[in-house]
């Protein structure tokens, strides 16, 4: 990813960031996830993770591959795995996301999927 979930201890690497960079680490993370979907048996997990804040990367990479492959995987609700006492300081049932607003954390983002 672009690591831009961690710019208060790097601003050196978000600072090299630009569009054309971002496009590239797009598209890779976007055919990790068809390639981890392809190896990943009936109802197993596969588990996207970043440390980006970008949407780009995030929630519109996720958008886009559960629309494609819509009869294949399903978005699992975090209710479903995480304890409710974290999930309190989430902004979304469908996303992990963490900043320096929670808990004074880097930025994070996560999803799981589970193959239909």
């Amino acid at each position: 990813c672009s690591g831009s979930g961690t710019v208060r201890r790097d601003v050196d690497n978000l600072i090299q960031l630009n569009g054309e960079r971002l496009n590239e680490l797009v598209k890779t993370q976007y055919n990790l996830l068809k390639k981890g979907l392809i190896y990943t048996k009936k109802y197993g997990y596969i588990i996207y993770v970043t440390c980006s804040f970008l949407k780009d990367e995030n929630e519109y990479l996720v958008e886009r591959f559960a629309e494609e492959f819509k009869n294949s995987v399903r978005l699992i609700p975090l209710s479903e795995v995480l304890d409710r006492n974290i999930l309190r300081y989430l902004p979304s049932n469908l996303y992990f996301k963490t900043s320096p607003k929670i808990a004074d954390m880097d930025s994070f983002f996560g999803v799981i999927f589970q193959k239909l």
